[in-house]
């Protein structure tokens, strides 16, 4: 939906420390919404074949909304190439975070049943409910674009350094050295 270009559009200038610009979002939005489309669509494509294919294209096009953030004139399709290119190797990172999300997820939903439980037992709960979960859907959708508008920040310092050492590529190495611990394939 386009709420979700939304959030990743204040999650990207919101660490990035730029200025939220309505006007500049409101121009964006409606080549946003198409790449949410295409995305949604190439993804339900690949879930047609299986379930892993459409969770791994998923990870690999994951990166696309913060291209087109970044080059708002860029099509849709490109905006996914060029994501599929930054997560060659570097798949399993996000899927750590993602499994960390998860954890935050379910830990959300322990506390917010209780507290529907809670609520409904007095008048107009229903209506509580439903603000507080939407208050909580929120704050873990924002949580998730944080960590994944992050994460693409390291993928572009990677590429530079990268670019910078030609060789390290060669060697299989997607990442930073860091601690020593090289980023392999």
């Amino acid at each position: 939906t386009m709420l979700t270009y939304v959030i990743y559009y204040v999650a990207y200038k919101v660490i990035n420390k730029e200025e939220t610009n309505i006007k500049n979002l409101f121009t964006q939005l409606l080549g946003g919404l198409w790449l949410t489309i295409v995305y949604g669509v190439r993804i339900l494509l690949w879930s047609l074949l299986f379930i892993v294919p459409g969770i791994i294209k998923a990870f690999s096009y994951s990166l696309c909304f913060f291209i087109k953030i970044e080059n708002p004139n860029e099509k849709a399709s490109l905006c996914i190439r060029k994501s599929i290119e930054l997560m060659k190797g570097r798949r399993e990172r996000l899927f750590i975070q993602y499994l960390l999300y998860l954890r935050i997820s379910m830990l959300a939903s322990i506390i917010l049943s209780n507290v529907v439980i809670v609520v409904t037992i007095i008048p107009q709960g229903n209506v509580i409910t439903s603000i507080i979960s939407a208050y909580v859907t929120s704050l873990l959708n924002l949580f998730w674009a944080y960590n994944v508008c992050v994460y693409y920040n390291e993928v572009k310092e990677d590429e530079k350094y990268l670019n910078e050492n030609p060789k390290l590529r060669e060697q299989g190495v997607t990442g930073r050295i860091k601690n020593d611990k090289k980023y392999v394939k």
